[in-house]
């Protein structure tokens, strides 16, 4: 009976859960592929998962200045691969 009890509560948290944004990023940055904007006065960090072209997943990061632009890099896939793109964190 008990178990009966919890699956709504386990359903609705599933239903919650994929409505969520897949993205985090800081507030007043914005980014497009590898380029992120910031529009703040701070320098704001951003952090992200790289997807390359053979299935692996890496995570990367950038500082980007104050009302600046700054790339997140391109190397953590293997053989020099470009990746495919990113999942922001």
């Amino acid at each position: 009976m008990k178990l009966l009890a919890v699956l709504p509560l386990v359903a609705t948290g599933f239903i919650l859960g994929a409505t969520a944004p897949a993205t985090a990023l800081p507030p007043g940055v914005s980014c497009a592929g590898p380029t992120c904007f910031n529009d703040t006065d701070d320098p704001q960090t951003v952090f992200a998962t790289e997807i390359c072209p053979m299935g692996g997943q890496y995570p990367v990061s950038t500082t980007v200045p104050p009302h600046g632009t700054g790339l997140l890099p391109a190397y953590a896939c293997p053989n020099g691969q470009q990746p495919q793109g990113y999942l922001y964190d």
